[in-house]
């Protein structure tokens, strides 16, 4: 494997590293917002 070859075809790689990165932000705000407001929640009850 050369590594031209794997620099080949950058804008597939652009699309799947901010597909990765749009994901893992929406992980990481669900993950911090969910206790949130469960927390929330259960003061209001």
């Amino acid at each position: 494997m050369k590594a031209n070859e794997i620099f080949q075809g950058p804008e597939e790689s652009r699309k799947i590293t901010i597909m990765a990165f749009i994901i893992g932000n929406a992980v990481a705000l669900v993950a911090f917002v969910a206790p949130l407001v469960l927390y929330i929640l259960a003061k209001e009850m």
